[in-house]
This record gives structure tokens, sequence and C-alpha cells, in this order.
């Protein structure tokens, strides 16, 4: 079983048929790809890559959690997974040269990643097309399964806001309402006062005075 030396300890060693990207994987394709990955440590809270920008890495989890953030350090930041041993990021950067990090990644804990540059993993689409078309199949999955959890956030979103949009049209219409019997009590005050003689009678020795409270 291949396997790659860690950094830090030449005696430890991690298996790359424990990631499921490369579980598919013969011992010779895992020999070669165990040759360009590169293995680097990351505190935790450091920022791996920010939205945004410029990419030509991808990265694949050995140890520890990575946060992924879209919209980081602004208002409208959010949480849209954790990450964990086994699973990667940064793929975007191997398929589209042209394309920018579409979120941002924060190590979450400590974490030992492999790394795999852009230029690699071209050498590799040409000396190894097997390995490299393999690793496309897979990443192509979770692609499909990355746009269908966000379709699904879309109908999530789409019922929130169409429920928001039932609720604000049912205020709307109690506020118009609220109005509406406002004046009309307003209408009836005004009536009910008009009722009321402008002149009281006048008798010697007594002195009249009348008041009336619309209810």
């Amino acid at each position: 079983m291949s396997q790659l030396r860690t950094l830090g300890d030449p005696c430890r060693t991690f298996p790359l048929t424990q990631i499921p990207l490369f579980a598919g994987l013969d011992e010779v394709e895992l020999r070669y790809l165990a040759g360009i990955l590169s293995e680097i440590e990351v505190p935790a809270d450091q920022l791996l890559l920010r939205e945004g920008d410029a990419g030509d890495r991808f990265y694949v989890i050995l140890d520890g959690e990575v946060e992924i953030v879209k919209a980081r350090d602004t208002s409208d930041a959010r949480l849209l997974n954790t990450r964990g041993p086994g699973d990667f990021f940064g793929e975007m950067s191997l398929l589209d040269p042209d394309g920018l990090r579409t979120a941002s990644v924060q190590a979450r804990t400590p974490v030992r990643l492999l790394e795999m540059a852009r230029a690699d993993f071209l050498t590799m689409l040409q000396h190894r097309p097997a390995l490299a078309y393999e690793m496309m199949r897979v990443l192509s999955l979770r692609l499909r399964e990355s746009d269908n959890a966000t379709i699904a956030d879309l109908h999530t979103k789409n019922r929130e806001l169409a429920q928001a949009y039932a609720d604000l049209k049912a205020a709307q219409a109690q506020i118009i309402e609220k109005e509406k019997l406002e004046q009309e009590l307003r209408t009836a005050h005004w009536i009910q006062q008009s009722i009321l003689p402008r002149i009281l009678p006048r008798l010697d020795g007594f002195d009249f005075g009348a008041r009336m409270m619309p209810a």
C-alpha cells in the first residue's frame, strides 16, 4: 500500500488509500501520486484560501478540520460547511485555471494537508492520464453533490422568502384594515359631535352644560 511520509516525524506514514479521492487508484498510480504531493501543517484559525483570490493549489485533509465560509468578514458571512480528514477543497483551481476562489477556507483546528499544484496536475494529466481522469471523475461527482446542495439550499431560501413575503402581505393588510377602522371611528366621532346643539337653553337661576364622548 503506497504511503506518504509526514512532516516532523520520518517514521510516520499515511496510506493514500484511506483518502476516498484516491481509493480507486492502483499501486503504480498511488506511488506516482505520492511523489508529487506535498504535505503541510497549518495552525488553528489560519486562513488558507480567501474568496475572490486566484488559486493554483488543491488540498486534501489528513488531520483536523477546516471551515468553508462565504462572504467572510462581512455582515453576510455564512458558514457553508465543515470538512475533516479525507475531504478536499480548492479543486476548482485544478479544473479552471482562470477561476477565482468561490469561498474562504480557514483552519478550525490544527490541520495536516496534502497539497497539489496545478502544474503538477497538468504534468500528471500528460504522463498519467488514467490517474488524472480518475481524479476528475471523483471531482466531478463532488461538484455535482455541491451543486445539488446549493440548489437545495436555494429552494429552502426561496420557501423562506415566500413565507416572509406572505407574512408581510398579511401584516400590510392588517395595517390597512386598522387605518380604515381608525378613519371610520374619526368619521363617527365627527358625526356624533355634530349632533350636539351649538347653543344651550338659557334659564334664569340655572347654568346648563353638556358633554358627549363617542364610544
